[in-house]
């Protein structure tokens, strides 16, 4: 079973003018220590003077799989399932050999996914999910 928690909604596409807002509105709310995201934008960018955001921005594998679909994924299933089997899971996750070239350390809880980086779980679904689970 698959799940898109948004069947039914009413979004459009941001223009390039409500990006160039957001931006500058994150820039205003962002200090030295801390950057502030507004709408998932977390400042202006020079290329804006160039490319109409977002409509000239290639949608790429890492930002809407890696780091979308598949946090999501893992989510969902990690609210289907008993605490003690989570932990079970992060067990192997934190003690987990990877070949060196891989550059893999699993130290947050798959119950946090969302926190991971890419790489984490492009090699989660695609090597060491199946088994673990």
């Amino acid at each position: 079973m698959v799940l898109y928690p948004y069947s039914h909604n009413d979004l459009k596409m941001r223009s390039h003018n409500e990006f160039i807002a957001a931006a500058q509105e994150a820039e205003e709310k962002s200090t030295k220590k801390r950057v502030k995201s507004v709408s998932g934008i977390k400042g202006v960018s020079c290329l804006t003077e160039i490319m109409s955001f977002p409509q000239q921005i290639v949608l790429d594998y890492m930002h809407l799989v890696c780091l979308g679909h598949v946090q999501t994924l893992i989510k969902h299933w990690t609210s289907l399932i008993d605490k003690s089997k989570i932990s079970n899971i992060d067990d192997i996750l934190f003690n987990i050999r990877i070949p060196h070239n891989l550059h893999v350390v699993y130290k947050d809880s798959i119950s946090i996914a969302d926190n991971w980086k890419a790489k984490h779980s492009r090699l989660f679904v695609l090597n060491i999910g199946l088994p673990i689970g």
